[in-house]
């Protein structure tokens, strides 16, 4: 099902960063099911105290980064959302110029008045949406940084900034 998933989103969003993060989320969900069952071969000492408060610290290191994959994953909703209503959007907009278009070739000043204000509010809503898929999208890079330490650029070979840098 999640493969299915994943080939929905990339005929939906083909942008590079869509495609990271459903290969950030499936690395995810792959990483949570394997079962990791090593123990140590040799016999190891340790002092109980010391040994739980070893535990205590994992399972809290374990809690905050299960909590940091949940924000992330939830924050992915939230981002994939935003865009869908920016596409929905797009085509409202399309069509309301479409029709205030023949408003105004037909000299109807009735229609074009109420064409242009829900036009206006068409765009604002989709202004709106625009900025919350901006700051979801920090936000998920900002998580993706706390999890897995650095996120891989997956440009497509766009090396501008590196020669801006050089000829400087």
């Amino acid at each position: 099902m999640l493969q299915s998933l994943c080939d929905i989103l990339r005929a939906l969003f083909s942008p590079p960063y869509i495609m990271l993060f459903i290969a950030i989320n499936s690395t995810i969900i792959n990483m949570e099911t394997q079962v990791f069952t090593s123990k140590p071969t040799f016999p190891v000492t340790i002092d109980n105290d010391a040994a739980m408060d070893t535990d205590v610290e994992m399972v809290d290191g374990e809690e905050q980064t299960h909590r940091l994959r949940l924000q992330l994953a939830a924050t992915e909703h939230k981002f994939r959302r935003a865009c869908e209503q920016i596409v929905l959007l797009n085509y409202k907009l399309s069509g309301m110029q479409a029709r205030y278009d023949i408003a105004k070739e037909r000299n109807l000043r009735t229609f074009r008045y109420t064409y242009r204000l829900q036009l206006a509010v068409i765009e604002g809503a989709k202004n709106v949406y625009h900025d919350y898929a901006v700051t979801q999208a920090e936000r998920m890079r900002s998580l993706q940084m706390e999890i897995f330490g650095e996120i891989p650029d997956h440009s497509d070979g766009d090396d501008r900034d590196i020669e801006e840098v050089d000829q400087v």
